[in-house]
């Protein structure tokens, strides 16, 4: 996929100590102008470059047509995609940037990810079921899953107190062949062993006959 600007506002400048998260591929950013949305952008060392010098950028392609069968699930179910929107990109002088919807909590800011609530002590039955919620619509969509670590899952709230839980991260077929999108029963494998590693960097377990988490200890996390 060529790199190309997308109609869209101006960037902000990004300073790398504006950064609210980063990844091996990505650096997040807010966008006081835009609050709804956030900036992912792009590390150079994440695109790609033929022999001709064109530049593509594998993460946006694969996390777009992820987008785009999560939307297909959710009109044939009627519940909300399981992962984030991804609303666009855009050419930026450091590289490509992706633009995608906020995962906010009801007063509009960055909503606690799973690792904060296990750690804040704030996960409990209701989180639980809220999170084999989020499991169970991830199993039905068939979608391709291999990063679902606590950090990449978000919790959403809105104003008037609905919650759900959303994957920001960690999306999409790498492979060059996307074997997994076609094969569900390989994306179903591949989800699973995503959400133990989930369970045991949240203290949870994961029972894959059950497809859902439980408690390890006590009723706690």
């Amino acid at each position: 996929m060529r790199i190309t600007p997308s109609p869209a506002p101006a960037l902000p400048r990004l300073s790398p100590e504006d950064a609210v998260a980063r990844g091996s591929e990505r650096a997040v950013f807010e966008w006081p102008e835009e609050p709804g949305l956030l900036i992912k952008l792009m590390h150079p060392r994440a695109l790609r470059r033929d022999i001709f010098g064109r530049v593509s950028d594998p993460v946006y392609l694969r996390e777009r047509r992820t987008w785009q069968a999560a939307q297909r699930f959710a009109a044939r179910t009627g519940r909300p995609p399981p992962v984030a929107e991804i609303v666009g990109r855009v050419s930026a002088q450091e590289g490509s940037a992706h633009l995608v919807r906020k995962v906010a909590d009801a007063s509009g800011r960055m909503g606690p990810t799973l690792e904060r609530l296990v750690a804040e002590g704030a996960f409990g039955p209701d989180e639980l079921a809220l999170l084999n919620r989020f499991a169970a619509d991830l199993l039905e969509s068939g979608l391709v899953v291999h990063d679902a670590r606590p950090s990449n899952i978000v919790l959403e709230t809105t104003t008037d107190g609905a919650a759900r839980f959303v994957l920001v991260d960690g999306f999409g077929d790498r492979g060059y062949i996307p074997l997994r999108s076609w094969v569900p029963r390989l994306a179903r494998r591949r989800l699973d062993r995503a959400f133990m590693r989930t369970a045991r960097q949240s203290g949870l377990r994961w029972d894959a006959r059950a497809g859902g988490f439980l408690f390890d200890v006590a009723g706690r996390a």
